[in-house]
């Protein structure tokens, strides 16, 4: 079968499936990055998003990374259990739940960004360092719209009009794209 529909953009494609596919090994399989537990990637995006947004309701943190509110929550609950985060609630709403992340699953968390950083980004990072400030721009732009296309890829709330899936406001700020782009 003729692949002429990708045009030039065959090599990039593949490239992107690659990785997606590596990284979806990746991430639900347990490993030990100079960590003191095996953890999966999962797991470990979620503890990051718990760092960085700890005022935010676990609701907005699973939208803003881009999983479901039940995948953010079992991730959450594997991490309580191990006590790296904590839950708590404010007032009177029993609802909304927020999370923080204890003294040991910060630890956890600079040791495997510790060895992330040496071992895998480092290294991009100085490549992206050689690409000029617009054509990185273009890249995130081209990976933002890859991403929000996959969030949403066959959700059935979401109205599909050919293949530009149409979502509420938040989402598409949280895929940073551009007005245009939606």
């Amino acid at each position: 079968m003729d692949l002429q529909w990708m045009q030039k953009h065959r090599a990039l494609v593949a490239k992107m499936i690659r990785f997606a596919n590596a990284y979806t090994v990746m991430y639900t399989h347990p490993v030990r990055m100079d960590t003191d537990i095996e953890i999966t990637a999962s797991q470990i995006q979620t503890l990051e998003y718990v760092i960085e947004n700890e005022a935010m309701k676990m609701s907005d943190i699973a939208q803003k990374l881009g999983v479901t509110r039940a995948t953010f929550s079992r991730n959450a609950q594997h991490l309580v259990q191990r006590g790296l985060i904590s839950r708590y609630r404010r007032g009177d709403n029993k609802k909304e739940v927020y999370l923080f992340a204890t003294d040991l699953g910060k630890k956890i968390y600079q040791d495997y960004t510790n060895y992330v950083l040496e071992n895998w980004y480092q290294k991009m990072f100085e490549m992206a360092d050689d690409i000029p400030e617009e054509y990185l721009q273009k890249f995130e732009e081209i990976v933002d719209w890859y991403t929000y296309t996959l969030i949403h890829a066959g959700r059935v709330e979401d109205k599909i009009v050919g293949f530009r899936p149409i979502a509420p406001e938040e989402e598409k700020k949280a895929c940073n794209l551009p007005p245009d782009m939606v």
